[in-house]
């Protein structure tokens, strides 16, 4: 799936394509806002709340708590489980009902510009909504992380910013956002290849968006593994 789709890439250029990519986004994505902005807050207010009440006024903790827990991990992990549960059982589900409604067949192998136009768009369209939610993520996590630590220290923000940009790394972001982008293009993969590989039979839709959720978390599960075994390796 993912070969087929980067293999394709020239097809953005069609504007059906182009419109399916647009509400992958907007549903993958914008419509997810609300909910990381909740989360995200209550990640920056209350890990630096525990974190000073357990450990004391250290700073310097503190503030890398917030950074490698909020911009490395939670917030990819974060996208990846909202983009499961809001996107990729239904896009297995639409792809597995275009599949029986419009004769789109499984393989890929006929190169049928219908089946570009099906998983280009929400592949695609996943990997820019996993690099969107993690930004979107540390944002508000960390600008709720130095708002709570000045508050209960009672230092400036100014000072708790110099602090948080000593403690972190620049490529804290970009690393997180490629996770979050590897995230969605597997999740994508998934989705689409089950929606494809649905049988003609009363029950395929609910077996592919049983099979594309399990797919997924498997997947980001081996891929954050992978993450972790580099890492220490």
């Amino acid at each position: 799936m993912l070969v087929h789709a980067v293999a394709h890439w020239r097809r953005l250029d069609r504007p059906a394509v182009r419109d399916a990519l647009a509400r992958q986004v907007v549903t993958a994505g914008v419509r997810a806002l609300p909910m990381v902005a909740l989360v995200a807050l209550g990640f920056g207010l209350l890990v630096p709340t525990q974190a000073l009440a357990l450990l004391g006024a250290d700073n310097e903790l503190v503030l890398k708590t917030v950074v490698w827990g909020g911009v490395r991990e939670i917030g990819p992990l974060l996208a990846a489980g909202l983009m499961i549960t809001r996107s990729a059982v239904s896009m297995a589900a639409e792809v597995a009902l275009l599949r029986m409604r419009k004769g789109i067949k499984g393989s890929l192998r006929s190169g049928l510009a219908a089946e570009e136009e099906v998983v280009l768009p929400r592949v695609l369209g996943m990997a820019v909504s996993g690099a969107l939610l993690v930004v979107y993520f540390q944002a508000i996590a960390v600008a709720s992380g130095l708002l709570a630590t000045a508050w209960m220290l009672g230092t400036p923000v100014q000072e708790e910013a110099h602090a948080f940009l000593d403690a972190g790394q620049w490529w804290h972001v970009p690393l997180a956002m490629g996770k979050g982008a590897v995230f969605g293009l597997g999740i994508g993969a998934v989705a689409c290849y089950h929606g494809l590989a649905a049988e003609w039979r009363l029950d395929a839709v609910p077996r592919a968006t049983v099979a594309a959720g399990m797919g997924s978390v498997a997947f980001v599960m081996v891929a954050e593994a992978l993450t972790l075994a580099l890492r220490w390796a």
